[in-house]
């Protein structure tokens, strides 16, 4: 009997809730953007390529409640964009406030992927200590918004990746 159970869920789900209009919104506070602009700026900044069936009905549900307008059609292309409204940054705002609460259900979700997979119990905790230390950086590169200290980053992670990399060979 229990090999009737079909344990596989219908749709995983790779990218918590409010990820996406997260995103969206900060992309278009940037510049205006097309859908498929923005799918392609994620793929590329990310590795993850939002459907159609997310992007579209989100920037569709995002004009209806003001938070983006389109501009004006570019004439050869026929293309759409949108830009943020003072209404979509006010919303932007209060969702970056809900990305501390995100944070924490990524950390668990991390913790428990880590407890699943049975790590050593230093390996683990050393673990937890850099994706922390991750979140700090992102805030101090904010701070210290110069180049030097993102290449400063950028060096140390990959002077780390590089190591460890290297111990397995």
């Amino acid at each position: 009997m229990a090999d009737n159970i079909n344990v596989t869920p219908k749709r995983v789900v790779c990218v918590p809730k409010g990820v996406l209009k997260i995103n969206v919104l900060k992309m278009l506070n940037k510049k205006p953007m097309s859908g498929s602009e923005l799918v392609e700026e994620i793929k590329n900044r990310t590795s993850w390529t939002p459907s159609s069936g997310s992007i579209y009905p989100l920037l569709k549900r995002l004009g209806k409640h003001e938070c983006i307008e389109r501009v004006n059609r570019e004439v050869k292309l026929d293309v759409k964009r949108f830009t943020i409204t003072d209404k979509g940054r006010d919303l932007l705002k209060h969702q970056e406030r809900k990305v501390k609460i995100l944070s924490k259900k990524f950390e668990s979700t991390i913790k428990l992927w880590f407890t699943m997979k049975d790590f050593n119990p230093k390996l683990f905790k050393k673990s937890i200590d850099l994706f922390n230390i991750l979140f700090e950086l992102d805030s101090w590169i904010k701070e210290n918004s110069s180049l030097d200290s993102v290449n400063e980053a950028i060096e140390a992670l990959t002077m780390a990746t590089e190591k460890m990399r290297n111990m397995m060979i």
